[in-house]
């Protein structure tokens, strides 16, 4: 499975891939995942079954549509929730929970919470006040 297994640590990363036996934190723009082989160096290795290609499909942050895509490589495709991605197809862009399935091996996708959900949701405000009797710090006029 993924190389990166992470027990009871925390990790950082922008993203992370969630599945049975292995969390993946993605701590690049880009990562390929495929069958593990000794010819290939891939960054998640989803096992040695003969379905899987070497090169299977990679996993990109597009800065100009400001998300995380999946591009599939593969002869037999990979799953995103229900839909079946043919290699060769646009890109698809991923969003957060969507089950992935890459052979026999399923995993989600997860994006950490951003800070507007962390606000809507009653999280803390971005600019505090002082705390009584403080006063603010005046600004310095320019010269």
């Amino acid at each position: 499975m993924a190389q990166e297994l992470v027990g009871e640590e925390k990790c950082v990363g922008f993203a992370k891939l969630k599945g049975k036996d292995f969390d993946f934190y993605l701590q690049k723009y880009t990562i390929t995942l495929g069958r593990r082989s000794k010819s290939s160096n891939v960054d998640i290795a989803l096992g040695d079954n003969m379905n899987l290609s070497r090169h299977h499909a990679s996993i990109i942050y597009n800065f100009e549509r400001g998300c995380w895509e999946l591009v599939v490589h593969g002869k037999n495709g990979v799953t995103a929730d229900e839909k079946f991605i043919a290699p060769g197809h646009d890109p698809h862009k991923l969003t957060t929970k969507e089950r992935l399935q890459v052979g026999d091996v399923m995993f989600y996708f997860l994006l950490p919470p951003s800070n507007k959900a962390k606000n809507k949701l009653g999280g803390p405000p971005r600019h505090r006040p002082p705390p009584p009797g403080i006063e603010p710090l005046a600004k310095k006029p320019r010269v």
